[in-house]
């Protein structure tokens, strides 16, 4: 009888750890695969920032539909499994700080990728060796890959995916992202409206950082100099995505008190001239400069938009190589 309840009660035992190992696994799941909303841009620009562009989709957009439809490998693919989603670009500090960061957040699915990811980086960084370079700042985990060819700092917060130009960008972005704002006014103040729009942002001018910004862009059309820009304050845009594969906006420029009406239409026609020389994948850009009375405005129509995907698809299948290289070096 004694054996007989030792042998019960451990059974009983054994039971009640298997359930509530069960209902752990089950909580557990639900939190890992639940929605985070996407990071709000204005949340990581304070009045160190100067220039930001934020891109958010959402699984109804008409620029989604397009680049689905066009693309035979994606022609089954669920848009509400990985959005909506936003990609937010970041030009932030002064000086020798300065720097870039690319946060991208995914709102369905996005905390068990990023647990995925943060665990890969982590056990990347615990390995050591000369390929992986772990920096702890904040909470966070920054991961480098010197000696790969793998250029920038990385690290993973929830549903949220984080790039940067160099190991200070990245700390900031840290920093940012845990409430750590410098107090006042903000390029934020120049963006259109508040409205959430496909693609919107500003850049200031500052140290240069509108001809920098500006430079990024395909081709050599926007490769201004500062005297290209001079009496500008600011750029601000606001883009929305349309049906039958087009987008269209307006483009702002904030100009300095002192700056002549004429002066102000020669540099808003040149720019909007430049604009619509850029030329990505299969998208033809249209312009039209006109004046209001306290800034100089671009309306932007793109046609052939959903060709910027085969734009995408090439970075991420390069991406995908260098994670492949990674594993076959081991790191």
């Amino acid at each position: 009888m004694k054996a007989r309840g030792i042998v019960i009660g451990c059974s009983v035992t054994a039971l009640v750890i298997i359930v509530v190992s069960l209902i752990a696994i089950v909580v557990t799941w639900r939190r890992m695969t639940a929605r985070i909303p996407v990071q709000q841009p204005v949340a990581l620009v304070d009045a160190q920032t100067r220039g930001f562009a934020a891109m958010r989709l959402s699984p109804g957009d008409p620029l989604v539909g397009e680049i689905l439809s066009r693309n035979p490998d994606l022609k089954d693919v669920d848009p509400n499994d990985f959005l909506p989603a936003s990609i937010l670009w970041l030009a932030h500090g002064e000086g020798t700080a300065a720097g870039h960061s690319l946060v991208m957040s995914v709102e369905p699915r996005g905390r068990m990728m990023g647990f995925i990811a943060d665990v890969s980086l982590w056990k990347a960084g615990r390995g050591g060796g000369d390929h992986v370079s772990r920096v702890e700042h904040g909470g966070e985990g920054i991961t480098s890959f010197p000696g790969t060819g793998i250029e920038g700092h990385v690290f993973v917060r929830g549903n949220t995916f984080v790039w940067s130009s160099g190991l200070d960008a990245a700390r900031r972005t840290v920093d940012l992202m845990n409430g750590a704002l410098a107090a006042g006014e903000t390029i934020a103040r120049y963006a259109p409206d508040p409205a959430p729009r496909t693609l919107s942002g500003a850049i200031a001018q500052r140290d240069g950082a509108l001809a920098g910004a500006l430079t990024f862009l395909p081709g050599e059309a926007l490769d201004v100099t500062a005297q290209d820009t001079e009496g500008i304050e600011a750029l601000s845009f606001g883009i929305d995505a349309q049906p039958g594969d087009a987008a269209a906006g307006e483009i702002h420029l904030h100009f300095r008190d002192d700056v002549p009406a004429e002066r102000r239409a020669a540099v808003t026609a040149d720019l909007a001239a430049r604009i619509a020389r850029v030329a990505v994948g299969g998208m033809a850009l249209q312009t039209a400069p006109r004046q209001e009375p306290e800034r100089g405005v671009i309306d932007l129509t793109a046609t052939g938009v959903s060709s910027t995907g085969a734009e995408l698809k090439a970075w991420l299948n390069e991406a995908f190589r260098w994670l492949q290289r990674l594993e076959a070096e081991g790191v």
